[in-house]
């Protein structure tokens, strides 16, 4: 499974809290003062809910950069991309709606008993929201499109799409790791922002879970993520390994499985399924090594 620790630390890094978490503004009691930061034994970039917005960062990433290949080649998508393409977007959808339920439904109205939360955090999802319905519909039509054959310049649409939703994207997570996480460490301690953690991993899509689990990497997160949120290491077996699992087989290896049989070492977008069913050409496939 692929590993992206330098993925982690580069993002996390690029994301420093500049809010002044002592503004009186934020604060809803004065028997909740904003003295937690201290008590934290690890830094933000360690932080869950930084390295869940990491893992939404590099799956936007990788989409980009399948269909900047996908362009390169020319023409029109062929059908093995259009399964690609499908897939992994449908595995993002389920994955940022998801997200968007744990901050609306668990995090938000559990700060707001201590902090006046900043508004403009939640409403921005609603923007989000509609982007995603946009592209959301253009990747349901590619099939109809593609019996028409009618998928030329669908690529350039896409790119373009998920360029917009990129730029609302990115900024939404900074505003929210700059506000939102630094006024959680501020105002709750690390036990008590853990049982809202145990919440979202307990009710969360494998996928969703299995994204968090790769961006990290799997060493970092058994010996990082679980070791300082105290989860016993027999929960690897128990759960996080078969989310690990699901997610790169459905996403992960599409993106980073190499095909050095063709021209210019592009990428080639190679589902693999538990099933030893795959999307690709036979070409791609025989090269991977899977099939004589």
């Amino acid at each position: 499974i692929t590993q992206n620790s330098e993925y982690f630390f580069l993002a996390g890094q690029s994301n420093r809290m500049t809010t002044n978490v002592l503004d009186t503004k934020y604060q809803k009691s004065p028997d909740f003062p904003p003295d937690k930061s201290d008590l934290w034994p690890f830094a933000v970039e360690h932080d869950g809910w930084m390295l869940a917005h990491n893992s939404i960062r590099k799956e936007i990433e990788d989409m980009i950069e399948a269909l900047e290949a996908s362009k390169k080649r020319g023409g029109a998508l062929q059908e093995w991309e259009v399964a690609c393409v499908t897939t992994a977007w449908k595995t993002h959808y389920l994955h940022i709606h998801s997200h968007h339920s744990n901050e609306d439904a668990l995090i938000t109205p559990y700060l707001e008993t201590r902090i006046n939360y900043p508004d403009k955090l939640t409403a921005d999802h609603k923007e989000l929201v509609a982007k995603l319905d946009r592209i959301d519909a253009i990747v349901e039509s590619l099939g109809q499109k593609e019996e028409e054959g009618d998928l030329s310049g669908l690529t350039e649409e896409m790119l373009s799409e998920l360029h917009e939703y990129q730029g609302l994207v990115l900024p939404h997570l900074k505003e929210a790791e700059d506000e939102g996480l630094a006024l959680s460490r501020a105002y709750f301690e690390p036990h008590e922002i853990g049982e809202i953690t145990q919440k979202i991993i307990a009710g969360s899509p494998k996928i969703e879970m299995g994204s968090f689990i790769v961006c990290q990497g799997i060493d970092e997160f058994r010996n990082g993520f679980m070791k300082r949120h105290q989860i016993p290491a027999v929960a690897w077996d128990a759960q996080f390994k078969d989310c690990a699992t699901v997610f790169d087989y459905q996403t992960s290896r599409s993106f980073e499985d190499w095909n050095p049989n063709r021209a210019g070492g592009e990428r080639c977008l190679l589902y693999y399924y538990p099933d030893n069913t795959r999307f690709g050409c036979d070409r791609c496939w025989k090269a991977s090594g899977t099939m004589n």
